[in-house]
């Protein structure tokens, strides 16, 4: 005769949280954990687990769903964790890289006009110029004005004074706070 003991052992789920993943800053971040296996011999057909998403390793629960997803309005790396339990208790963790990437602003002329009310633009009189820019992050931008005749100023709102006519090449840049950066230009005609 031949004795078999057999043992009653319960195996850790194996959690796996995933590929890694980037978005743009307030996008959304889909994680999914159903490569997630528990192959205890005692429960081939699979058990209940339980799964709890820290986004953002504070140590509190963000989702407690097989496949989770988060927003962030900013560039951010993340180290996600997942901890799959199963029904004795049992568990085991498994990390996914999230990075929210930067976006670069977009630009806006805004308006070119003379600030005294004029509607055609002429040498010797100041004009206003105006920008503006979005970014889908929580950003703050600087801006950089070119008039196209060497001169240049920083700001949203500036004014400057050609001295000659002619056909010039406006140009703004903006540069968001993540080192992001766009440009634009615009054509304008200066009387004499």
């Amino acid at each position: 005769t031949y004795q078999l003991n057999v043992e009653n052992v319960n195996d850790a789920p194996a959690a796996n949280a995933g590929a890694d993943i980037a978005v743009n800053e307030s996008g959304t971040a889909v994680m999914d954990g159903s490569g997630t296996t528990d192959d205890d011999l005692l429960n081939p057909s699979g058990e209940v687990l339980t799964f709890e998403w820290d986004f953002d390793q504070d140590g509190k629960v963000d989702a407690t769903t097989q496949a989770a997803s988060f927003s962030f309005n900013d560039d951010r790396v993340f180290d996600a964790k997942l901890n799959v339990t199963d029904k004795a208790g049992v568990s085991s963790i498994d990390h996914v890289i999230v990075e929210f990437v930067n976006v670069p602003p977009t630009p806006e002329i805004v308006s070119i006009l003379p600030v005294f009310g004029k509607i055609k633009l002429f040498t010797g009189i100041d004009i206003r110029f105006i920008g503006n820019a979005t970014d889908p992050g929580n950003d703050t931008f600087n801006y950089g004005w070119s008039f196209g005749d060497g001169n240049i100023k920083a700001g949203q709102n500036v004014t400057h004074v050609y001295y000659s006519f002619g056909t010039f090449t406006v140009g703004l840049n903006v540069t968001d706070d993540d080192g992001g950066s766009n440009s634009i230009s615009k054509e304008i005609e200066v009387g004499g």
